[in-house]
């Protein structure tokens, strides 16, 4: 007879499904965690295309997507909040997943993708873009610089501004031959370094142009539609589609480097390919939606507690990331008084956790 202590629930921990001779190891756990992401996302997403300056009812959703109703009815369901709700999700889970693979590769509860410049790539070119085109636009170089946010976009060049600067520490790393602790520590060296020149460029702009950059910097999806979908969809696409080869991976890098390397891994491939996921990812995150802070931290630590595993799952911080960040944008467009930049609310919650976890490691580190 079990003992009461030995008497396990169906959703806790890992079970096998037989199929005749194939067999399925399943965490009905994750299931019932994901399930209520991907529920509460949905109601998210209703919520934010009803709510707003003026209150959309089912039904005229529903005529709205159908192609009925007043085309100002579908210019705000379709175009106003039903894409600005789906580019939150989207970026969400793209930072999240970002940061679980970041979180995961490093082996630190600290690491993140803002750490390692790639943020501060995109920030630092999207405001040389827009302070220059603002500033100077008669000279030679604000004149390029406009024609290149007319060509490109502010998107297309916060992500050739994330891309370069992914690429610098990546290049510095390898130069040093430097491991993944140094690979982090070189990113948070370049960072610092590209926050400082855009600190200066933000005090050396007029008042109004600052004004326009500080607003992207803060993180915001507003005027975000369909249109900013595609590019954060076809990359969580294919990392989706990566899942299973990243966490089989990353569940024998958990083990440590030479443990892995004796299972036959080969470790720098591995390690390259999930930081090269990572950085794509968050670069298109960051080139749609700006630098919104503290998601790709957050949400991988809230998915490893609720599925109670060694390292941050996947899939569930991909949901989880979308259903966060949805309802953050909710939160700052439709709740509050008056509308503000999504990047404030996260940072809000983001930074207690943050010190919460830095404390925590302190300490532990005191005790040992």
């Amino acid at each position: 007879m079990m003992s009461p202590a030995s008497k396990q629930l169906p959703w806790k921990g890992p079970r096998v499904l037989r199929l005749g001779s194939l067999s399925f190891r399943i965490n009905l756990r994750m299931l019932l965690l994901g399930a209520i992401a991907i529920v509460g996302s949905t109601v998210v997403t209703l919520l934010a295309v009803m709510y707003g300056d003026i209150y959309m009812s089912p039904a005229a959703i529903r005529e709205a997507l159908a192609g009925e109703g007043t085309p100002i009815e579908r210019r705000i369901v379709i175009d106003l909040r039903l894409g600005r709700a789906i580019v939150a999700l989207l970026v969400g889970a793209c930072l999240s997943m970002a940061g679980a693979l970041t979180q995961s590769v490093a082996r630190n509860p600290l690491a993140s993708p803002d750490i390692i410049g790639i943020t501060s790539g995109a920030a630092l070119a999207a405001a040389l873009a827009i302070v220059l085109s603002g500033d100077v636009s008669k000279t030679n170089i604000g004149g390029k610089a406009d024609s290149l946010l007319k060509v490109f976009g502010l998107p297309g060049v916060a992500l050739l501004g994330a891309s370069l600067a992914a690429l610098t520490v990546v290049v510095l790393t390898l130069w040093r031959r430097g491991t993944m602790i140094q690979f982090i520590l070189i990113g948070v060296g370049v960072s610092i370094f590209l926050s400082s020149v855009t600190t200066w460029l933000l005090a050396w702009a007029d008042l109004e142009t600052a004004r326009q950059a500080k607003i992207w910097l803060t993180g915001s999806l507003n005027g975000r539609d369909f249109h900013e979908t595609w590019a954060p969809s076809a990359v969580l696409l294919l990392s989706v589609m990566l899942a299973g080869w990243l966490a089989f991976k990353l569940s024998a890098l958990a083990l440590g480097e030479t443990v892995a390397y004796v299972l036959g891994h080969s470790v720098r491939l591995a390690q390259g390919t999930q930081i090269l996921v990572a950085i794509v990812l968050t670069a298109v995150a960051v080139s749609v939606a700006g630098p919104i802070g503290f998601v790709a931290f957050v949400v991988p630590h809230l998915a490893r507690i609720a599925s109670r595993t060694s390292t941050p799952p996947l899939m569930l911080s991909v949901l989880f990331g979308a259903f966060l960040l949805g309802a953050a944008d909710f939160i700052a467009r439709a709740v509050i008084p008056w509308e503000i930049p999504v990047g404030i609310i996260t940072s809000l919650v983001g930074a207690p956790i943050l010190l919460y976890m830095t404390i925590r490691m302190v300490r532990r580190v005191t005790i040992v």
